[in-house]
């Protein structure tokens, strides 16, 4: 919603607070297992000059407890999906067969 009113500090404090509180308690819930991955996106891209849905890249990050090296993007953001590294899907719903196969297209 702070995409919506086009407030950058509560848009930041919200994907801070979903880190914190959602992924952070999946994260130590699923260190019981030995390898796991976890994908975590919005539903739709809302940048903060539209104040609206967009129909650009919707940024998603994916973790893989079985591998070492990080992709290297340097954060999670509308700006980092648009980047020439960025892995992007272009119809969203191999983006679940992609997460699945550990990152292969």
């Amino acid at each position: 919603e702070a995409g919506h009113s086009g407030n950058a500090s509560e848009k930041v404090k919200a994907i801070e607070d979903f880190d914190a509180l959602v992924v952070g308690t999946m994260l130590r819930g699923l260190k019981a297992f030995d390898a796991f991955r976890i994908l975590v996106m919005p539903d739709h891209a809302t940048p903060l000059k539209l104040r609206t849905h967009s129909a650009e890249p919707v940024p998603f990050a994916i973790f893989d407890s079985t591998k070492k090296k990080a992709s290297g993007a340097q954060g999670f953001t509308e700006e980092v999906s648009k980047s020439p590294e960025a892995v992007v899907v272009d119809k969203g719903y191999e983006l679940m067969d992609y997460f699945i196969k550990g990152g292969k297209k």
